[in-house]
């Protein structure tokens, strides 16, 4: 077979992935949303309504008083994007949403969480890493793709 063509049959799959949703995560920078949330068990969660969101941010903030204000969402043109990784027994836990695509018009949202690695030094305090993210309204099919990934320290 042609050199050619096996690169386009390597590159055919990628095209179909290529057009990523705009995403506006509700904390700047690379970490989680909040590590200290009352999220306990993990979740994925994608919201197209301020009722159901105001239940979730409620759930998140369960620790905080005063509880932060509500961000507005116009549901009208977006989506919310929540994600937990549950309870986890140490600090160094994360979880992030890294990207949102359309797939052959499945909305692929995804989700990559993070471990410490043997050598990180971490909190013996238990957390419940969330994030957050805003997104182009999502009204068809989604599918949560998660992926993992142990932090080396040295």
């Amino acid at each position: 077979m042609p050199l050619l063509l096996v690169l386009l049959l390597l590159m055919e799959p990628l095209a179909a992935c290529s057009s990523s949703l705009p995403l506006r995560r509700l904390t700047p920078g690379l970490a989680s949303y909040t590590f200290n949330s009352g999220m306990e068990s993990a979740q994925e969660l994608l919201i197209n309504d301020t009722e159901t969101f105001e239940l979730a941010w409620r759930q998140i903030h369960a620790r905080r008083r005063p509880q932060p204000e509500l961000p507005a969402i116009d549901f009208e043109t977006n989506s919310v994007i929540i994600v937990a990784a549950g309870q986890q027994s140490s600090g160094g836990a994360e979880i992030r949403i890294e990207r949102v695509y359309d797939d052959g018009g499945i909305a692929i949202i995804d989700v990559t969480t993070y471990a410490a690695g043997d050598s990180c030094v971490v909190s013996t305090g238990l957390t419940q890493p969330v994030d957050i993210a805003v997104v182009p309204k999502i009204v068809g099919p989604h599918e949560f793709r998660k992926s993992s990934h142990i932090r080396d320290c040295k």
